[in-house]
């Protein structure tokens, strides 16, 4: 609250009451909530080829054909952002994670931005953003470990990968991810 006893509008901040209970204040809302458990066991999980992997509301698949797009759930065709891959890379492993303190993202025309300040600008709460996925990659060049963030959800994507609409469900052979958001922000 400022001065004048009114609630301040600007960002979110959560307060633990006890007894599971938290006070959230979201922008211009405060709203008492029960805290749940953890949805996801794993910090960090592997992408397997055409095996489909639940991260909070999203669903995520990599697969190099895009009628692995009916692998994903009941999500809304809305819902759905199907990207490919910039460039070809030679053994290389994604994994989907939470974000990092200090994780930066290449984006095309604008360099690195961090992952923080994206989230940030896109108006997400604190609380929230553990639970959007990051697509990290892993690769070898010049007998080198290189790990390469890829996206942050369906929000922002890097410069080696490239958003596409979903369009008619031909045959293809290019390597796909695919990401599926049940709820809506």
């Amino acid at each position: 609250y400022n001065k004048k006893g009114e609630l301040n509008t600007g960002g979110s901040k959560e307060f633990y009451l006890g007894n599971g209970k938290i006070l959230r204040k979201k922008y211009d809302k405060l709203e008492v909530i029960v805290e749940k458990k953890k949805e996801v066991d794993e910090e960090k999980v592997m992408l397997k080829l055409n095996i489909p992997v639940k991260w909070y509301d999203y669903e995520i698949i990599l697969t190099d054909n895009i009628t692995g797009i009916e692998k994903i759930g009941k999500t809304e065709e809305g819902n759905i952002t199907l990207l490919r891959f910039a460039e070809e890379f030679d053994e290389h492993k994604i994994f989907v994670r939470k974000k990092l303190e200090g994780d930066t993202i290449l984006l095309n025309n604008l360099g690195h931005r961090k992952l923080k300040k994206i989230l940030i600008d896109q108006k997400i709460p604190k609380w929230e953003r553990d639970k959007i996925p990051v697509f990290e990659m892993e690769y070898k060049k010049n007998n080198r470990n290189i790990s390469r963030i890829l996206g942050i959800g369906d929000i922002k994507f890097s410069k080696y990968i490239k958003k596409e609409e979903v369009k008619n469900k031909s045959e293809n052979n290019e390597m796909l991810l695919i990401i599926g958001r049940k709820n809506g922000r």
